[in-house]
């Protein structure tokens, strides 16, 4: 799924931006506004506030600032507290423009070298659409394949990926891109840097980024683009000569969320985003 909104496996959803809707003025685009997680342990009962969506989890938030060490293994139980404590939003299916279809990416991070890496991959420029941009492994469901399996697939051809090294810790909410995807995340968990086998056809390059390098605000900025009448804010991260952005920029925003113990005001669904869309297209669902 590449940076734009591209789906993987060559079949390209087209480039935009993630589907957030701003407002059109010319002032600079703030920040989205959060609210953050509160410190307290998770009740044998539960731990979701279905109302509000906010989780308590017992791993805390994390930071850029964290010791390498400490951080290292905090991370698969901070993900995985805080997505099991939350139930994932999903589009309804009557907000669905016609022809939108099924797509799964996985996310998937591992330790190595001191650090928790999350694997990306740089798509060739061989490619017709979305050459040379960044994306983390998925692509479009197969007819009658569940999501989880979908997004486990594609990590495998894309880059070799084994299912069964593969924890998958939870799953973000469903998001759209521009170029008619629906798109189910789910986040990934490798006990050890895995084989990476990436397919030369599809895959220029493998980026393995740090998770505390790119929590570091100094590398994220937000952007406002116009695509179908709305403006948009987009996310991206610049990390070593590499610009992660579109749909992929956004997705890596709400993982550092969530490990910030922050989340958006508002879900990532953006219905009156994707109304807006589905009438420039002229279709309904």
């Amino acid at each position: 799924m590449s940076g734009s909104g591209t789906v993987g496996r060559g079949r390209g959803a087209g480039a935009g931006a993630f589907g957030i809707a701003a407002e059109t003025d010319d002032a600079p685009l703030p920040d989205l506004p959060l609210r953050r997680y509160p410190r307290v342990r998770v009740a044998a009962a539960g731990g979701l506030n279905a109302a509000t969506r906010e989780a308590v989890v017992v791993s805390g938030p994390l930071s850029h600032r964290d010791a390498p060490g400490v951080f290292v293994h905090r991370v698969r139980p901070r993900v995985e507290e805080t997505l099991a404590s939350l139930v994932p939003e999903r589009i309804p299916a009557a907000e669905v423009p016609a022809g939108f279809r099924p797509a799964s990416v996985l996310i998937p991070l591992y330790p190595h070298a001191g650090e928790v890496r999350v694997l990306l991959t740089r798509r060739t420029h061989a490619l017709p659409t979305h050459a040379g941009e960044i994306s983390f492994p998925g692509g479009r469901r197969e007819p009658g394949e569940g999501a989880r399996s979908a997004a486990l697939r594609e990590a495998r051809e894309e880059v070799g990926l084994d299912p069964g090294l593969v924890s998958v810790l939870g799953e973000m909410d469903e998001v759209w891109s521009v170029g008619g995807y629906l798109v189910r995340p789910f986040v990934g968990w490798l006990d050890e840097r895995p084989l990476i086998r990436p397919d030369a056809g599809e895959i220029a390059a493998v980026l393995e980024p740090s998770l505390r390098e790119l929590m570091d605000p100094v590398v994220h900025r937000v952007e406002r683009m116009e695509a179908r009448g709305r403006a948009y804010p987009v996310h991206f991260f610049d990390w070593e000569g590499q610009v992660i952005w579109g749909l992929t920029g956004g997705l890596l925003y709400r993982l550092i969320l969530l490990l910030r113990g922050e989340v958006p005001a508002e879900p990532m669904n953006h219905l009156e985003a994707l109304r807006t869309f589905r009438a420039h297209r002229g279709g309904g669902g």
